[in-house]
Order: C-alpha cells, then sequence, then structure tokens
C-alpha cells in the first residue's frame, strides 16, 4: 500500500516554506548600494574635512610645486603619520597654461624615486586615497604635497593621460 504524500500537511514543508516566503520577503531591503565617490559630500565626510580643486592658470604656482618636489622625502613622512587636515587642495598642473612645465618635468625625473614613494603611502592612506577618489583621481597621478597653515594640505597632480 502506497502512503499518499501531502506536502501541505507536512510540517516540515509548510515551516520551510515559510522560510523561504520571509527570505524573499527580505530581498529588497537585503540589497546593498555602493557608495561612489561621485559625491563629495561622501568624501568629505570621510576625509573630515572640505576637499577643493582647481586649475593651475599661470606660472605663479610653479615656484610653489617645484619647492614641494624637492621637499617629497620630507612630505611623504608627514603624509605617512597624517590622520587628519583641516582641508585638501588639489592643483592640477594641465601644462596647457603653464610656460614652465619643462622645469616641473625636470624636477619630477630628478625626484622620481622619492615622488614614487609619496604616492605609495598616498594609496595607503585612507585620507587622501577618498580626497584624490573626490576628484577621479589616483596616487600616481600626484607629483608632490605640501603642509601648510593650519594643518591644510595641497596636493600637486597631473590630469590622467597629460
Amino acid at each position: 500500500m502506497h502512503a499518499t504524500v501531502r506536502p501541505l500537511s507536512d510540517p516540515l514543508f509548510v515551516h520551510g516554506f515559510a522560510v523561504l516566503a520571509l527570505v524573499l520577503s527580505c530581498m529588497p531591503a537585503m540589497q546593498t548600494t555602493a557608495q561612489t565617490l561621485d559625491d563629495t559630500v561622501i568624501s568629505e565626510t570621510i576625509v573630515g574635512s572640505p576637499i577643493g580643486a582647481r586649475t593651475a592658470e599661470d606660472d605663479a604656482i610653479v615656484d610653489d610645486v617645484l619647492a614641494a618636489i624637492s621637499a617629497t622625502v620630507q612630505m611623504t613622512e608627514r603624509v605617512r603619520k597624517t590622520f587628519s587636515v583641516a582641508g585638501v587642495q588639489i592643483e592640477f598642473l594641465d601644462g596647457q597654461l603653464l610656460t614652465r612645465l619643462d622645469e616641473i618635468k625636470a624636477a619630477i625625473d630628478k625626484s622620481q624615486h622619492a615622488i614614487n614613494a609619496l604616492q605609495t603611502e598616498i594609496d595607503s592612506n585612507a585620507l587622501f586615497y577618498n580626497a584624490l577618489g573626490a576628484e577621479r583621481l589616483e596616487a600616481k597621478d600626484v607629483i608632490a604635497a605640501e603642509f601648510g597653515k593650519g594643518d591644510e594640505v595641497t596636493i600637486y597632480a597631473m590630469r590622467p593621460g597629460r
């Protein structure tokens, strides 16, 4: 004699079905939305201070850039020890408006090893990593950094592809 299986009367089936229904009803709430760094407010919250960016429009900045490149070893050490800043300013050096770009490139070539070390430290530091991410930059785009008054940091960078 065959026993007739009645799935709806089987307690194991009913409980399994209830668990499945519960899990499926929670799926929309379980979705995660990845935070993107497109929103400067999110990046500033992560960094803990305002992030600004501008393009250098004349050669007045070149002497500051050259001084920052020559101080790269000291700045690398300071970046390594930094966990908060008062603000981050990113200066883009596009070259179109700078007539002394050759001087900058020569200083970069001369200090490439130190710049590589700075880039590694910036990439390892969540604060700087997120500040660069707000402007869609990577550490490899940075050529120098300098700390100013009140722990404000200026990062000098070349836009990707330049």
